[in-house]
């Protein structure tokens, strides 16, 4: 069997891809851990910049408290541009939030919304299941979002809504 990995850009999620003898591939999904103990090296793996003004962001199964709060401080640089943006949040490989984290977030929103109200054009959320939509409805249930938001099954959907809201 021969394997090949390779990290998905931005995810924290490694892939590696082995080839059996009948020519069938097996897919196996890991966590890659940036470098133990930093929180905020971990949060930049999530976020991708390189289709601004769209960034894209993927979040992993499990991240930390720590990892939440950097992440969040990178997502307010970004909004501290004051340039119209929007954001791709994919869920594909994150699991729900704890309640901390949750407020963690609506914090961040409520305090942000006077900048984002005229920036952030839109959230295209790529979410394929029920529990995972719930999860961005709790967190709206603290604080309602700053601008037009949608959830999708795929990225290309989301990111073709993205290119509506912004006007590309």
């Amino acid at each position: 069997m021969k394997a090949r990995t390779a990290k998905l850009a931005g995810s924290g999620v490694g892939a590696s891809r082995e080839d059996s003898r009948d020519g069938l591939e097996a897919m196996r999904i890991e966590r890659v851990i940036p470098q133990a103990g930093d929180p905020a090296s971990s949060a930049r793996s999530w976020v991708d910049d390189t289709s601004w003004p769209i960034l894209k962001v993927t979040l992993p199964p499990y991240p930390t408290d720590d990892e939440i709060a950097q992440y969040l401080k990178i997502l307010e640089s970004y909004r501290n541009r004051r340039q119209p943006y929007a954001l791709l949040i994919d869920l594909t490989h994150g699991r729900a939030f704890s309640p901390r984290q949750r407020k963690m977030q609506a914090d961040y929103i409520r305090e942000g919304l006077p900048i984002s109200q005229i920036y952030l054009k839109g959230i295209g959320y790529v979410a394929e299941s029920a529990m995972k939509r719930g999860a961005i409805t709790a967190i709206y249930w603290l604080v309602k979002p700053a601008s037009p938001s949608r959830i999708f099954p795929t990225r290309t959907e989301a990111l073709d809504w993205l290119r509506l809201q912004l006007g590309c």
